[in-house]
């Protein structure tokens, strides 16, 4: 699964664009249906709300403003699936965070039919993906690349699929050297590969309180990382493993989880190549070590 957001980006093109509304920059900047969430988002300035009010919203957003809230209120639908008529294509990201914007807060959103739902990209630090209710990404559904010390707490996600391009499926991924992030309490269902993955050394992350369920492949899976705390998470139903180790993932926590009804193992060390991991306290029924099958 090495530079997964190679498939993810080529394209920014928005259709909020084409329904710009001019806003003038303010602590507090108003978002209805029929106006542009990018035009309050460029017209904010560090410390500011843009509050975007109930309605379906078929646009994509890009934040490069540091320290501004994206705040929704009321039933908001972000809908990657233009429509019919709208003559134009909307990126395959949903919401995404660039240019090292840091301290963002994301809260209050529902978001469907994107390949990626949200995108903490490269050198973006300290945000926050708060309560938010992701659906029918085709690649990720919250996704750190590089990024770290970031919140992602509370949300819903599920049904997060394949790419065309034959990888993805999962709905948490912390990637390339993502660290000190935490994922607490977040309900992630119908992964079609996995619900959360932490993999190209990424360090020092808190995986924490999660549901996960109906994975495809594995639950939670710990690859090439080091030094994570995966504790009391509920892990059920994995078509083969809950929670996984992969390759040299060394001196991790696997602390009070749940882990039942997986189709091979609950808990599963594979190619044994990582040393110092614990596993303490854990609820299960079956475990074992052994060589990881998969590409990714």
């Amino acid at each position: 699964m090495k530079k997964l957001l190679a498939i993810a980006i080529g394209v920014i093109c928005m259709l909020n664009m084409a329904v710009a509304t001019p806003v003038l920059a303010s602590t507090e900047i108003h978002v209805y249906p029929g106006d542009s969430i990018q035009a309050a988002v460029d017209a904010a300035s560090p410390g500011g709300t843009i509050i975007v009010h109930k309605g379906e919203y078929h646009q994509s957003v890009v934040i490069t403003t540091g320290s501004i809230t994206l705040k929704g209120i009321g039933k908001i639908i972000l809908d990657g699936t233009a429509p019919a008529d709208a003559g134009t294509t909307l990126s395959l990201i949903g919401i995404m965070l660039s240019d090292g914007a840091s301290g963002v807060t994301i809260t209050g959103f529902e978001i469907r039919g994107f390949g990626l739902a949200v995108h903490l990209s490269y050198g973006s630090q300290g945000n926050e993906v708060l309560n938010n209710e992701i659906a029918d990404s085709s690649f990720i559904g919250i996704m750190a690349s590089g990024s770290s010390g970031n919140l992602i707490k509370n949300n819903i996600i599920t049904n997060s699929n394949i790419s065309a391009l034959g990888v993805g499926g999962m709905g948490v991924v912390l990637e390339q050297h993502s660290h000190k992030n935490k994922v607490i309490n977040n309900k992630i269902t119908d992964s079609v590969t996995a619900g959360i993955y932490v993999d190209e050394n990424s360090t020092g992350n808190l995986i924490e309180k999660n549901k996960v369920s109906n994975s495809g492949a594995a639950g939670i899976v710990i690859d090439d990382s080091h030094d994570n705390d995966v504790i009391e998470n509920n892990v059920t139903d994995s078509a083969q493993w809950g929670i996984v180790l992969v390759r040299t993932a060394s001196g991790n926590l696997i602390k009070k989880n749940k882990v039942f009804d997986s189709g091979e193992f609950d808990l599963f060390e594979a190619d044994l190549s990582g040393i110092g991991n614990v596993w303490e306290n854990n609820r299960y029924d079956t475990s074992g070590t052994g060589v990881w099958p998969l590409p990714y």
